[in-house]
């Protein structure tokens, strides 16, 4: 299915129990998702607890990316906006329990949504994300980004040696249409939460991996800006859910999502 965006449409699929209106589940991924490796991620378990779900690709991601050419936009409010007023022709669907679901990158894409997009009854962020910026990155590992072009030379060398490094890097110059690393930097710059956060209104339920190898310490940042009601839920080694996104334990971190957005909604 085509969700009409701007002068676009943006690629979907809806997935439902029966025609009677219900709760339903608005999800999208983050830094290399597609919309098809989210039915096993999430939409499985969601019908099994009664929500219809909406997957979705939005810019950056999938087809819109390697099809549209175009690239992930900060203003993520206006992505999720448009999803939402599809939402809102359907009669399958309760307008008023939509909750949105935002996985790895989308840990910060959807929270940044949810503070302009008022229509959500609630948000969850697969896991935290506060910020995106990879200069934010660096200083976070001790390395302060002076000079874009001295940090862009160095992480030209250390990418003939790191398969992560080069795939992290080639990735971001991919999706976010960046011709280069120093102008990668820049386009991430505008990706945080940091004075965004505080403007969300409705619930939020914060993930949070604790061998996870991308943000790791960067949901409890995001949990402690929330000024809505707020949930932040850790997963570590004795739920065989401590790596990112909760890779490995995907049922059981499910199940514990699914009971809170019962608690939200019912």
């Amino acid at each position: 299915m085509q969700i009409p965006f701007e002068d676009t449409a943006m690629p979907g699929y809806f997935y439902k129990i029966d025609d009677q209106p219900r709760s339903t589940m608005l999800v999208h991924g983050g830094y290399d998702s597609t919309g098809e490796e989210l039915y096993f991620q999430v939409a499985i378990d969601a019908l099994k607890h009664g929500y219809n779900v909406l997957t979705f690709e939005g810019p950056g991601q999938g087809a819109m990316i390697r099809e549209q050419h175009l690239g992930f936009r900060p203003d993520w409010e206006t992505v999720v906006s448009a999803a939402v007023d599809y939402l809102e022709t359907r009669s399958d669907v309760l307008a008023d329990q939509i909750v949105l679901m935002g996985i790895s990158f989308g840990g910060l894409l959807a929270p940044r949504a949810a503070a302009y997009e008022h229509r959500l009854a609630g948000v969850v962020a697969d896991d935290g994300v506060f910020s995106f910026s990879f200069a934010d990155a660096f200083a976070a590992r001790g390395h302060e980004v002076t000079d874009t072009k001295v940090v862009a030379a160095k992480l030209r060398t250390l990418m003939m040696h790191s398969t992560n490094l080069r795939w992290v890097i080639e990735n971001g110059l991919f999706t976010f249409n960046a011709n280069s690393i120093e102008e990668l930097f820049k386009k991430t710059q505008d990706y945080t939460l940091n004075g965004v956060a505080d403007k969300i209104e409705c619930p939020v339920l914060v993930g949070e991996a604790a061998n996870d190898g991308f943000f790791k310490g960067q949901p409890a940042m995001l949990y402690q800006a929330l000024k809505s009601d707020k949930t932040l839920l850790k997963f570590d080694s004795e739920d065989g859910a401590e790596e990112h996104c909760q890779m490995g334990a995907l049922n059981y971190y499910n199940q514990r999502v699914f009971e809170w957005v019962d608690s939200i909604l019912k």
